[in-house]
């Protein structure tokens, strides 16, 4: 019976000790790629569905994305008032991207609540290209769009 748990407990050890390396392998990989991603952005330039084109964000509109340690929201706002939001957790791993959208504000966005955006990003200099998808029961919600760094 003690070799025996002797032998559990060093299994156990080996199991803890190489479960903690890659958590913390994992955690800093996540924390190298965050900081890239962390912080304020503006939307700048969005393809509407269907169409292969960029458009400009409309005068007047401004919607704002903030990334912050796991966490992300975004607002829309016109002439300083904001009429929809949502936000939850977000993973960055290499040029991959995740949100979980945990809650919205707007009855229309309902839909994405409990749902994982998923997207490729690439960054360059100031500007973050976000491209990727939202599915749903209802369909799959593409996305594309360019967001700029507000320092």
């Amino acid at each position: 019976m003690p070799r025996r748990l002797l032998v559990l407990s060093i299994v156990w050890g080996i199991l803890m000790s190489s479960n903690s390396i890659a958590r913390s392998e994992d955690n800093s990989v996540k924390r190298d790629t965050l900081t890239k991603l962390d912080g304020a952005w503006r939307l700048v330039s969005y393809k509407p569905a269907g169409s292969g084109e960029y458009v400009d964000f409309p005068d007047g509109w401004q919607q704002i994305k903030l990334v912050v340690d796991g966490r992300f929201v975004w607002t829309l706002a016109n002439d300083g008032k904001v009429s929809r939001s949502a936000g939850g957790k977000c993973v960055t791993l290499g040029d991959e991207y995740t949100e979980q959208i945990e809650f919205v504000s707007d009855q229309s966005d309902e839909w994405m609540v409990g749902k994982t955006g998923a997207f490729t990003v690439k960054l360059d200099q100031n500007k973050l290209y976000l491209d990727g998808v939202i599915k749903s029961d209802k369909g799959v919600a593409k996305i594309t769009e360019i967001w700029e760094h507000v320092k």
